[in-house]
């Protein structure tokens, strides 16, 4: 039986993947207008997050480089993830490679994971530097509510226009 989390996961990881989906439509017709719907996203998410975290003047000029430097290391891990995916999906056919080379593609998934996580815990010991463990908590919860808000508005946009 599945449960209300593991339903919510999967509904967060077909949304998340819509999203791609139409970012990357953007991108493929209007290359300008993709940059700033996501420089407009990143701002929403800055101001969402400072307000979440109720960080003060102090606390936002210590947290901000730090969560920039783990955004753009877990970009980079997700640009090769991405990378490896479309490779072993588009490049190369699944039907007509081998065990061994789908094994292969898998686990390079996986080591990407993996390092997702361990950006993610180095990071934990950093923000428990520069910021209480309530708010260090919050910023969790605030990034996954922002997602949230970010998949229930494309829905919304995605309703309207059909």
């Amino acid at each position: 039986m599945k449960t209300a989390k593991y339903k919510m996961m999967n509904k967060t990881w077909l949304l998340t993947i819509l999203i791609c989906a139409s970012f990357a439509f953007t991108a493929s017709a209007q290359p300008g207008k993709w940059a700033d719907k996501r420089e407009k996203i990143e701002a929403l998410k800055v101001a969402f997050i400072t307000q979440e975290l109720s960080l003060t003047p102090k606390e936002a000029q210590q947290f901000w480089p730090v969560y920039n430097q783990m955004e753009d290391e877990l970009k980079a891990v997700r640009k090769a993830k991405w990378a490896n995916r479309v490779q072993a999906g588009t490049q190369l056919n699944f039907d007509k490679m081998s065990d061994e080379e789908i094994e292969y593609a898998i686990n390079k998934d996986l080591d990407a994971s993996a390092q997702e996580i361990a950006i993610r815990r180095k990071y934990f010991a950093e923000f428990k530097n520069v910021l209480p463990m309530r708010k260090v908590g919050l910023l969790y919860r605030a990034e996954e509510r922002f997602k949230m808000k970010l998949l229930n508005e494309l829905k919304k946009k995605q309703e309207g226009n059909q």
